[in-house]
């Protein structure tokens, strides 16, 4: 029966005592959710070592900061921010060891699944952490811009402030947002007010040429000799409902 890792380690150091590493098989679900097994629980069942000298109070400290900083990752990647610019966020990719790059890589893998809620996504990385499938995540191997504005690897270590680029980008990208809606609102009403216009013009155009089209049979008619006086009224109301076109 699959357990969680956090339940495999416990077991192996109390089986184990100072064995470095014990074999555990590892199955990835179809939500991205991780569990082991002793025993092979697929055929896509992958075998993993896990060390078993580090302490389960080590272990969820180290856990607890990488969790902190998947979610400063995940709010910003859901406000839009590109993979790139969130890396110069927190002083660019030299900033990022090898470890917590593959936390930032892990969570953006998740980018397109809309549906997938930000509490899930952080649960899902504090679970591979736990399982060490992404390495040294600890306080002290995340970037020093985050964890020096949290305060340090410390107990006072704020994960509020340690993330401030999180809160700032997305009153900015709400603000940005909110002023391409008002351009968009703006062109749109623009575009609206044009089409009246056309319309308006076309409806006059229209109705001068019913108008006209019966003056110039008036006047053909005068041509061919007819009594202008007979359609001197005629004409002067037609010209005048012409200037009415409206």
């Amino acid at each position: 029966m699959a357990v969680t890792m956090k339940r495999i380690v416990s077991l192996l150091l109390v089986l184990a005592g100072a064995q470095a590493t014990a074999d555990v098989y590892r199955c990835t679900g179809e939500d991205g959710s991780v569990t082991f097994s002793q025993t092979p629980c697929s055929n896509a069942a992958e075998l993993v070592s896990v060390e078993t000298g580090t302490s389960a109070t080590a272990t969820s400290k180290n856990c607890k900061h990488a969790g902190h900083f998947s979610d400063a990752v995940a709010r910003l990647m859901r406000q839009g921010m590109d993979k790139s610019d969130l890396l110069d966020q927190f002083g660019g990719a030299d900033a990022f060891s090898r470890d917590s790059m593959r936390l930032v890589n892990y969570v953006y893998q998740f980018k397109s699944a809309q549906s997938m809620s930000r509490e899930r996504i952080v649960s899902l990385t504090t679970t591979q952490c736990e399982a060490g499938t992404l390495g040294n995540v600890g306080c002290s191997a995340l970037p020093e811009k985050y964890t020096q504005a949290g305060g340090g690897c410390s107990s006072r270590f704020s994960p509020g402030t340690a993330a401030p680029q999180a809160f700032t980008f997305g009153a900015a990208n709400a603000a940005r947002a909110k002023r391409d809606r008002e351009m968009h609102e703006k062109t749109a009403e623009q575009g609206r007010k044009m089409a009246e216009q056309r319309e308006k013009d076309r409806r006059i155009d229209a109705c001068r040429a019913e108008f006209q089209t019966r003056i110039d049979q008036i006047q053909a008619q005068m041509r061919m000799g007819s009594d202008p006086s007979r359609h001197r009224v005629e004409l002067q109301r037609l010209q005048r409902k012409m200037g009415e076109c409206r």
